[in-house]
Order: C-alpha cells, then sequence, then structure tokens
C-alpha cells in the first residue's frame, strides 16, 4: 500500500450509505492507492485518445495494428472500510439489549401494578366475606341462645332438678319438639347452608390471596433483576462511551465490481458512491 492514509469524515452521506451497518455518522479510512481504483479517470479534452487521428486532428495509422494486446483493468478491487468510535458494534448491540430491557421493565411493572391491583381486591373480598361470616355465625347464635333458653324454659316446667317420671316423659317429648322447631326450621337451615358456602368462598379466596402473593413477589424479584441488568447494560455503555474515538473498528469491505460499489456484497446507492469517490478525489488532489 503506497502512500499516506487519511482519515476522512463523511457524516451525513455515509450514515445513509452504510445504514445495514451502522446507525450513526462514522469516519471512513480509505488508502490513497484504493481510492486510485474508486476514483473514475476523467482525462482533459486535449489529451484524450481518439482512434486514427493525432494531437493536431490529422490521420494516423490506428494503435491496435495487428490486434496488439487488449489489456483490461482488473474487474475487482477490494479493500476496507473502518470506523470510528471503537466498539461501535458493541455499543448498537447494546442500545438493542437496553430497549428491549426497556419492553420487558414496562411489562414486568405493568404486571406487578395488576397484581397489586389484584392483591387489593382480594383482600377486600377477604373481609367482606368475613364481616359476611360473622353476621351468619352471630345469626346462628342467636338462635342456639333462643333455642337453650326454651329448653331451660321447658326443664324448669317439668320438675327442675327433681323431676318425676312423669314430668321426665314430658320434659324428653317437649324438648324433642322444641329441637324439631329450632333446627327444622328454614331459616335456621338457610343460615348454615350459607355458613357453609361462605366458608368455602373464604378458603377459596384465601387460596388465590397466597397465589397471588407469591406471584406478586416473583414479579418484584424479576423486576429488581430487570433493574440490576439495565444498570449493568448502562455501565457498560457509559465505558464504551468514555473511550472516545481513538480507534477505529473495520465494519465492512468495501468491492468494486464494473465500476459500482458493494459493501460486504450489498449494493451501495448512487449517493453512497459518490461520497467514496469524492472523499478519493479529495486524497488525489492533494
Amino acid at each position: 500500500m503506497l502512500g499516506l492514509n487519511r482519515r476522512l469524515a463523511i457524516p451525513a452521506t455515509l450514515a445513509i450509505l452504510l445504514s445495514s451497518c451502522f446507525a450513526a455518522a462514522a469516519e471512513v479510512t480509505v488508502a490513497r492507492d484504493d481510492c486510485a481504483q474508486v476514483v473514475r479517470h476523467e482525462p482533459a479534452a486535449d489529451v484524450a485518445y481518439r482512434p486514427g487521428e493525432d494531437a493536431k486532428a490529422r490521420a494516423v495509422a490506428p494503435a491496435d495494428l495487428g490486434g496488439g494486446l487488449q489489456w483490461r483493468p482488473p474487474e475487482t478491487f477490494t479493500f476496507a472500510i473502518t470506523i470510528d468510535p471503537i466498539d461501535y458494534q458493541r455499543r448498537r448491540q447494546l442500545q438493542l439489549d437496553r430497549e428491549a430491557l426497556a419492553e420487558e421493565l414496562a411489562m414486568n411493572a405493568d404486571e406487578e401494578a395488576a397484581l397489586e391491583a389484584a392483591q387489593v381486591g382480594l383482600e377486600a373480598t377477604a373481609e367482606s366475606l368475613a364481616t359476611t361470616q360473622a353476621g351468619l355465625e352471630a345469626e346462628e347464635a342467636a338462635t342456639l341462645s333462643d333455642f337453650a333458653a326454651s329448653a331451660q324454659t321447658i326443664v324448669d316446667n317439668t320438675g327442675g332438678d327433681n323431676p318425676t317420671a312423669a314430668q321426665l316423659t314430658a320434659r324428653s317429648t317437649r324438648l324433642q319438639q322444641l329441637e324439631t322447631t329450632t333446627f327444622d326450621d328454614p331459616d335456621y337451615i338457610d343460615i348454615q347452608e350459607r355458613r357453609a358456602l361462605n366458608a368455602q368462598a373464604i378458603a377459596e379466596n384465601d387460596a388465590d390471596m397466597a397465589a397471588s402473593a407469591q406471584d406478586l413477589a416473583a414479579t418484584r424479584s424479576d423486576g429488581l433483576t430487570l433493574a440490576g441488568d439495565d444498570a449493568t447494560l448502562g455501565a457498560e455503555a457509559a465505558a464504551i462511551a468514555a473511550k472516545g474515538v481513538e480507534a477505529s473498528m473495520t465494519v465492512g469491505t468495501v468491492t468494486l465490481r464494473d465500476g459500482r460499489a458493494f459493501l460486504d456484497g450489498m449494493p451501495l446507492d448512487s449517493s453512497g458512491q459518490a461520497a467514496l469517490e469524492a472523499a478519493c478525489r479529495e486524497i488525489l488532489a492533494e
């Protein structure tokens, strides 16, 4: 490689030119000899070769008498392109990783908020069910209290602690009737059924609360892990940024085929190729 390399800054055009490889403006390093392959030579009008004429437009014999050597330049020239800053590809990957992580963090936050709301709802349901259960238990207690009072009245009216045989017989009959009247009553049966159903609802709600609390704890733990990952990526991004633009990194190879430039096999558009050529002309003009 002859001559000195010169670093060329082509920020706007090359950002478009190499958009498939990087998303920010970059510097391209091109060797002087390589640039000579990029630039299309444009000879002055008075030195352009005209078959069958000399410099004064007088007729002469053609230069390719006898089918002389037909030399053709190589069709392909290859050289590397480098960009600043260093670690660019990792910087770009970090950006993508942090964007993906931000989405995960947002989803995690939404999930945590939903679980917290669900937990609040379950706790409210638990309080409501407990209140209902307490009311049903109070109703049952009142019925049982009335039953006990009525039974004591029967005992007192049938001889108390010293009943006769006839009084005991009468007492047994009356107590049996009291039990039937009290415990076969539809209202009392309804209380018992509602208590059982409410107790089942309490058990199911408690299970849901326990599962929700477990999910909430796991989600919060995941959130802490994601936040830690984000901090790690942020620190790595800061470390790369601190390196500045002291070095270069090769990101692709430009290949010239039939006068058209390709970057890693992908064709460059006309503006990109023009930018390379203009940069090389600037080098060759020095």
